[in-house]
Formats: structure tokens, sequence, C-alpha cells
């Protein structure tokens, strides 16, 4: 399932003028130029640790982690509700941004020349004769894919997951989930509007398959798993046996944070290089601006990134802070220009995914404004 909008919040929950920035400093450092406790790789301890006493007080709704990295070192692991460091849990769908990394490994090979430019039907020529044919279903592109502006008919957000016309559900009631997806009718040209779309993001499977010859899952336990030590992982199948890269691959926390921390160190691990840093750039940049009532953000492929008049974006010199997102509160957050990456897991479903958007409201108020150096 996918993050949806939230635009039952209210502004005061997590959309911010950028005039608010001192407001928010003073009220958590005491309006002071000192820091109020101790800094740790830049980082004030007492605004962190006050963060972790509001999530212990129920403030942030159910989170089962926190974990923080600056400069490559471990500052803050707090775990809740019974979760440790060996909880391992779906991700959700920050899978999709995990699948976006082993897209732009595999494209290294050279197996697919065109690259991102790759038209998304002839990766699938088992479905030759798909429903609702036309010229925009034969443009779509793989880029289409990775930035969710397929053009094709999708609702996953304005119905609960669970009612019967989401497409997501009735992708699942079906199977085989790929030619559900594929025969969808075209609403729209590709490129030209953003639609979230986990059915899509199953297409990922098969470009990892046609450039690597390998399931999704068994590339990435060869692969980025194996340089990451990440052991003891889960990843489901569709029914016709693909990799579910959209959603559900099952990793630790520390697990995630490892994965931020590649990415932040531009793909390199122990003096490998196990992601292109070219892929990284482009991936993680901004592709798109999605904008729902309140809600404004960036996308890029498969990655969320906040949009400048967001408050999380005035607390930044440099907005370049790029997040994977999974329903329930599940994240991986990172920040180049301050070399910091930041975990977050929950379950924060009770009322769809306006919950798991105040952790983001933690990071900002907690982690960003813990940021003295």
């Amino acid at each position: 399932m996918a993050p949806r909008p939230i635009g039952r919040l209210p502004r005061t929950g997590f959309l911010f003028a950028r005039s608010t920035r001192a407001l928010l400093l003073c009220g958590l450092a005491a309006c002071s130029d000192e820091p109020t406790g101790p800094v740790v790789q830049g980082l004030d301890r007492a605004v962190l640790d006050a963060g972790v006493a509001r999530i212990e007080a129920g403030e942030f709704g159910d989170v089962h982690s926190i974990i923080v990295y600056r400069n490559d070192e471990l500052v803050l692991e707090e775990y809740f509700h019974g979760t440790g460091p060996q909880t391992r849990m779906s991700i959700e769908s920050a899978t999709k941004s995990i699948a976006s990394v082993l897209v732009g490994m595999a494209l290294t090979g050279g197996a697919l020349p065109d690259g991102v430019e790759t038209p998304v039907l002839s990766l699938f020529p088992e479905y030759a004769a798909v429903a609702n044919p036309s010229p925009q279903k034969d443009a779509m592109r793989l880029e289409d894919v990775l930035t969710m502006r397929t053009g094709l008919a999708w609702d996953e957000w304005t119905l609960e997951y669970q009612h019967p016309l989401n497409s997501w559900q009735q992708m699942r009631a079906t199977p085989d989930w790929t030619r559900y997806v594929l025969d969808r009718p075209m609403v729209a040209a590709p490129a030209t509007h953003f639609v979230y779309n986990t059915g899509a993001s199953l297409l990922l499977s098969r470009v990892v398959e046609q450039a690597a010859g390998l399931s999704a899952a068994a590339y990435a336990d060869q692969t980025l798993f194996d340089a990451l030590d990440i052991d003891g992982w889960t990843w489901p199948s569709s029914p016709e046996g693909h990799s579910v890269t959209g959603e559900d691959l099952e990793l630790t926390p520390p697990e995630m944070a490892r994965i931020g921390l590649l990415l932040l160190n531009g793909g390199r691990w122990n003096g490998s290089q196990v992601v292109p840093e070219d892929w990284i750039a482009v991936s993680t940049a901004a592709h798109v601006t999605y904008a729902h009532g309140i809600q404004t953000f960036e996308y890029g492929y498969q990655w969320w990134r906040f949009r400048d008049d967001l408050s999380v974006a005035a607390l930044l010199e440099t907005n370049d802070a790029f997040f994977a997102w999974g329903s329930g509160g599940q994240f991986i957050i990172v920040v180049p220009h301050l070399s910091l990456v930041v975990v977050m897991t929950g379950a924060n479903y009770t009322s769809g995914d306006a919950d798991s958007a105040v952790q983001l409201a933690l990071f900002r108020d907690h982690v960003l404004a813990a940021v003295v150096e």
C-alpha cells in the first residue's frame, strides 16, 4: 500500500510557511544561540531526546523505531512497543524506492540499451495482446513508470484500500497482476499526469528480470543485500511469479539504515561502488510535483522529496532531502548536505497515512531542529 493524501491533517500538523522557521527553532531550542544539551556529531541530544519522550507519550502515534546517523556515525537508535533491532516487518511502499535502486544497478549492464526510454510493452512480449491497445500505451516508457506518470487508469487513493473498487484491491484479486495493470485503459498521455500506482511499480520487477536475468529478489540478494550484509529478508512474489516491487519487502530498521547510508555515500560501501552514483543523482532528483489539498510533494524515480514551500525545507540550507515512504510510517530519509540518514518505522495505520505523515513532523521538529553545526 501507498502513502495516502494527507488532506485530513491540519495545517499546523505538518505544513508551515518558511516564516515559521524561527518559531520552530525557538520552541525546540529555548530561543538560545547555545545548544541545550550535549552535541553529538553536530546534533543537540536534548532536542533528540525530547522527541523520544514525545514518541513514548504517544504524540506521534504508533512509532516503532527511530534511527539517526550523522557523518556516518550512529547518534540515536531507539525502539518502542516491544520492537528491537531484529524486528523485521514490511516496509510497505518504501519497497518502491529499493526497487528503483535495483533498476539503476541492473541497467548498467547494457541489456536494455534504451535505458529509461525503453517502451514498457517491449518488456512483456508474452502480453502482446493487451486489452485497450492504443498509441499512447505503446508510447509508455520506463521513465513514465518510475515517475508514476503512466497515463493508465488507476485509483488507489480516493477509496480505502480494502474497498472492492480500489484499483490496488482489484489487482490483488486477479490471478495475474501484471496483466491487470497492462490491460488498464489509458486516460492520459504518458509523462503528463502523476497518479500514484502501486501496480505500475510492480512492472519494475520485469525490468530487472530482462536486464539481469534474475528476479528482483534474487538480484537484490546477490548484489545489494550481499554488499550490505542484509540477511533474512523476505520479499513475496505476485501470483504470476514476479517479485512484488511495489510493496511488502521485509527488513529490519538497521538494514533500512544501511541502504540510506549507501545512498548518502554515493552508492559506495566498504570501498566498492554498489549503486551507480549517476543513477542515485537522477533517481532522487525531482521529476514531478504532486499537489493534493494541503499535501504537496515532489517525486523522482520512486523517491519522494519535500517541495521548497514545506516547513521541512525551511530548515534546510539546501533542499536536497529525499525519502522512501511506506504506509504505516516506514521511512528512509537522506539529507546529503547534512550527511544525515534517518529511519523511522511504525504502525500508524488507524486513519490511513495521515497518521504516518505525522512522523515527518517528528523528523522536522526533533531531528532537523537538532542540527546545530
